[in-house]
């Protein structure tokens, strides 16, 4: 990849990662366009930490009370002073087991997903908008969710990593679906998304271990700049879904989803 081709693969990552519409999908198209079919595992690497720092800057103050709370739950009861609560923090705990265990395995199959099954997964993915969007929200909040919420939370988390599966929509839908309201949802999805990325990052560091990756300095300052537009695509696509959700959910995602799916489908047809 060119250095032009790796800054606009950056911005493609980060613009689509924190909405529903999958980055994977989008990577797999954009690099269908580029005439490839797999990015160098280093730089994945270096344009996924772009993406992570990206919602780590984004949601610090998230992140920092689920630090608290995590803190709170590691003390002994009789130390807790009463209102201390852990609850935000026991959900994304709950959901990183299964999340490691279904992306895993879901990763195995992932490379071998066609255009048609590309679009496929995109067509899922905006059913589940849809239809969850458009279900009537819920109250519950994070003191009322269960273990089995934030397990299937986890397990539907990791199922993105079939290109075309959204991550944040598959993780806030489920929210919803077991009662929890919009901005919560998404809250959670947006924690949870930092483990996922790690996960990402892991494989592809095994994945350079495996294949040997030798990338020269110039290709290495490339992927620099494209993690820069992987940090501000990031930053961006955060501010709008959290814009969108709080007045109409993330069931309009649905039909640029499906757009998304008929394309996919011509270019298996034209190519």
């Amino acid at each position: 990849m060119n250095w032009l081709e790796i800054f606009l693969m950056g911005l493609v990552l980060g613009l689509s990662e924190f909405v529903p519409i999958s980055s994977g999908g989008h990577q797999r198209l954009v690099l269908h366009l580029f005439g490839m079919t797999q990015m160098d595992p280093l730089c994945h690497l270096v344009l996924t930490a772009g993406v992570l720092l990206a919602v780590l800057t984004s949601c610090n103050g998230l992140f920092r009370r689920y630090l608290a709370e995590r803190a709170i739950a590691q003390m002994k009861r009789r130390h807790r002073t009463y209102g201390q609560r852990y609850y935000d923090y026991r959900i994304v705990k709950g959901a990183i087991l299964p999340l490691v265990i279904v992306y895993a395995i879901c990763f195995l199959f992932q490379s071998s997903i066609s255009l048609p099954g590309l679009a496929l997964a995109f067509l899922i993915n905006g059913i589940v908008l849809f239809v969850i969007g458009n279900m009537r929200q819920g109250n519950k909040d994070s003191h009322r969710m269960t273990v089995l919420d934030s397990t299937l939370m986890g397990a539907f988390g990791g199922i993105s990593a079939i290109a075309g599966i959204s991550l944040i929509g598959t993780v806030s839908s489920t929210a919803v679906a077991r009662g929890a309201n919009r901005q919560s949802a998404l809250n959670w999805a947006l924690v949870i998304s930092a483990p996922a990325l790690l996960i990402r990052m892991a494989i592809d560091l095994l994945l350079m271990i495996i294949g040997g990756t030798a990338l020269s300095i110039t290709g290495f300052l490339c992927c620099l700049g494209g993690a820069v537009f992987a940090f501000i695509g990031g930053r961006i696509s955060i501010r709008f879904v959290r814009f969108i959700i709080n007045r109409s959910g993330l069931s309009g995602f649905s039909y640029y989803v499906w757009g998304a799916a008929i394309l996919t489908f011509i270019l298996y047809l034209i190519t």
